[in-house]
């Protein structure tokens, strides 16, 4: 990443730290970070960063910038059109900006307390499909249960979540059988 990349990201979290300090881990906060997220999703350097594998391949991403584990961190992702991703959560709010292509993004519910692990019930509350600079956001766990896909093509975004994803173990969920495993994110 050059050197005009890090600076435009290090704005970014100072306007986000900023934007968190005054509306706080709100909807309002959070349609505020979609629209700095929307500054930068048309960076030309967004087109040169690689990524890598994820979600049994049909994802990809690469983490941009992060404060840390409980700070937060910006990745880039991008889904493939072949197949969604299984149904998961991060263990974070998160806010996501499409930066091309479509996604199609399906939100579920947990029905259950989680008094069982491993079970879940789950249905499937929301659906649609984005398109650049679109946003979505989510609170953390519970609500943030999902799965998305690239529609017609693949689609790659930007994500702010308020920790550091890769750290946290993921639920996997199977709304079918009722059940969810729980690992770091492959």
């Amino acid at each position: 990443m050059n050197e005009a990349a890090v600076e435009q990201l290090a704005r970014l979290f100072a306007a986000a730290r900023s934007v968190l300090a005054v509306q706080g881990v709100t909807d309002a906060g959070f349609a505020a970070i979609g629209a700095l997220l929307q500054e930068l999703s048309g960076a030309s350097w967004l087109r040169a960063v690689e990524l890598a594998p994820k979600h049994g391949g049909v994802s990809e991403s690469r983490v941009l910038r992060s404060d840390g584990p409980e700070g937060l961190t910006l990745t880039l992702a991008r889904f493939s059109p072949e197949r969604a991703t299984g149904v998961h959560d991060h263990g974070a709010w998160g806010v996501a900006c499409v930066v091309d292509g479509h996604d199609r993004y399906q939100r579920w519910e947990r029905l259950d307390t989680g008094e069982h692990p491993g079970q879940a019930r789950l249905r499937l509350v929301e659906e649609h499909v984005s398109g650049p600079g679109e946003t979505v956001f989510w609170h953390d766990r519970p609500h943030d249960i999902h799965n998305q896909q690239g529609e017609g093509g693949p689609v790659r975004e930007l994500v702010l979540f308020g920790r550091d994803t890769s750290r946290i173990p993921r639920r996997y969920f199977d709304p079918a059988a009722g059940t969810y495993r729980e690992m770091l994110p492959a």
